[in-house]
This record gives structure tokens, C-alpha cells and sequence, in this order.
């Protein structure tokens, strides 16, 4: 599993900064694909990848648009908060389930 990433402001920059959308995967998926977005345009090559990995790709980058971006963002906002909340003491967990909470937050465990 992958290190979390605690400090998520970095990417939400860029997402604001983003062109918003909509983002569309477009292309034979034979040659170079296209993501396209009003104006701004990206091509993706991948010589060594096949036709459906092509598409499965270009699809993929094109729904993790800004938008989708700054929903998950949100989410894990809201749900660090209702972390925080729980730890500051509005309901009582069980000793394990506190220390997995607190290392969603990064934080050390209370032993």
C-alpha cells in the first residue's frame, strides 16, 4: 500500500487551477489518444501499450479531471474532520480503533 498523503493542499492547487472541464477521451486508441477539454488538448503515447490499455488509460486521466479531483479532496476533508471529532471526544472508540484513526490523521497513537 501506498504512504498517504497528508498534505493534499499542493494538489488541490493545481486542480483549482485547472481547466474544469469537461474532459473527454477521444482517439482510435492505435495511435496517439486525445484528451481534450475546450481548448486545451493532450496527446498520450504509449508505443508499447495495446489497444484496450491505450483506452482504459485515456479514459482513466480523462474522469480524474479537476472536478473529480476536488470532490475526492473534499471528501477526505470532511472525513478527517469527522476523524477529529471523534478523537476530540464526541464518542468513545475501542483502543484499536483509535489508533487507526489517529494514523489516518498522522498522528501518533495514545498508548
Amino acid at each position: 500500500m501506498a504512504e498517504p498523503v497528508r498534505d493534499l493542499s499542493r494538489l488541490r492547487a493545481l486542480a483549482e487551477r485547472a481547466t474544469p472541464g469537461p474532459w473527454e477521451a477521444e482517439g482510435d486508441y492505435k495511435s496517439p489518444d486525445i484528451l481534450a477539454c475546450g481548448s486545451v488538448v493532450a496527446v498520450t503515447i504509449a508505443s508499447d501499450m495495446k489497444p484496450p490499455v491505450d483506452k482504459a488509460n485515456a479514459e482513466f486521466i480523462a474522469a480524474a479531471n479537476p472536478s473529480a479531483v476536488l470532490a475526492l479532496l473534499d471528501e477526505v476533508d470532511r472525513l478527517r474532520r469527522a476523524l477529529r471529532h471523534i478523537l476530540d471526544g464526541a464518542l468513545s472508540l475501542p483502543r484499536f480503533a483509535e489508533a487507526e484513526a489517529r494514523a489516518a490523521l498522522g498522528e501518533p497513537a495514545n498508548v
